[in-house]
């Protein structure tokens, strides 16, 4: 794949990561976190401005900044999280009706829940840390 055609791919996964991911803001049934750093990533690859653009945006940056800097998201981003994850994994589940697919599903859902209960609650940092995240979201806004 040339160099160009990959960077346009990469920047047209991002948009539509931040797209789903402001969604998320608004819409309880879609987590927000998982698709700003999607787009974070994919952006950090394919576009400087537009990954700069996101890490200083006044609502996406302090996702992405708790998640990179202290690897932490709030209770309430975990709790919709686990919830949609399973909700759909229940819905698809259902569909599908193959014991394979289940099986599959269950690992996967499992592997998933773990690992966003292993991530700190931002409620749970330290008030030095807490106190750095919100000074530089505060520092972001008087930009604007």
């Amino acid at each position: 794949m040339t160099k160009g055609i990959k960077r346009i791919l990469l920047t047209a996964l991002g948009l539509l990561a931040v797209a789903l991911g402001l969604l998320g803001v608004v819409m309880p049934v879609l987590p927000t976190t998982p698709f700003l750093l999607l787009a974070a990533w994919s952006f950090l690859r394919s576009s400087p401005r537009l990954h700069r653009w996101l890490l200083n945006h006044r609502i996406c940056g302090e996702y992405i900044y708790n998640y990179t800097e202290f690897r932490s998201v709030r209770r309430s981003t975990k709790r919709v999280a686990i919830l949609t994850l399973w909700l759909s994994m229940a819905v698809s589940m259902y569909l599908v009706q193959k014991l394979h697919v289940t099986f599959i599903l269950l690992i996967i859902g499992s592997l998933v829940t773990a690992h966003i209960l292993s991530l700190r609650s931002f409620e749970d940092l330290t008030a030095p840390e807490q106190e750095r995240s919100r000074n530089r979201c505060l520092a972001l806004r008087e930009m604007e």
